[in-house]
């Protein structure tokens, strides 16, 4: 087995299906957000109020690099941006399995607008919806290039299950 990846915008689910695969396979969990914040000491808004986006996607792409030293099996909750930068995609590529939790907007939006006051790209702008229609426009390229691409409105556990165990298999 190696690394599973989980990627897709904020809001997808990456955390909630990750955390709850890794428990019923007894597999490590890693979701980088957190991971992040306790490296660094500080919350995700603080580092990009910080530090700018570039300075949180410079210290997120070694996050990821760390991350692939230390576990060699495993699910990894990528951030919503990780994909876009520093070559990352082909990282991730070359040590495990990446899948796509591919979301409509409307779920997006939904999911999101309770809680958008902990997502620094979207508090900055007045307008939920044009913000992450503007967000997956710039970022769809990168998630089409997964290895799997599943739906989340219609996921249920079985199907993950599923591709995770493809995944698996694929690097086995």
């Amino acid at each position: 087995m190696s690394l599973i990846f989980l990627t897709g915008m904020p809001g997808a689910g990456k955390t909630h299906w990750g955390r709850k695969l890794a428990l019923v396979r007894d597999l490590p969990f890693v979701d980088m957000d957190e991971y992040i914040e306790t490296r660094e000491g500080k919350t995700i808004t603080e580092i990009f109020e910080l530090e700018g986006e570039r300075g949180f996607r410079q210290i997120e792409a070694v996050v990821l690099r760390e991350i692939i030293k230390t576990h060699t099996h495993g699910i990894i909750a990528c951030g919503g941006g990780t994909v876009t930068h520093d070559g990352n995609i082909e990282i991730m590529r070359a040590t495990g399995c990446i899948v796509y939790l591919k979301a409509d907007i409307d779920t997006l939006a939904k999911r999101l607008q309770d809680g958008a006051d902990h997502r620094p790209l979207l508090t900055r702008l007045p307008y939920l919806l044009p913000t992450l229609q503007q967000m997956l426009s710039a970022r769809e390229g990168f998630y089409d290039q997964a290895d799997h691409i599943l739906q989340v409105e219609n996921l249920t556990d079985t199907t993950f299950a599923q591709i995770i165990d493809a995944c698996t298999n694929k690097h086995s």
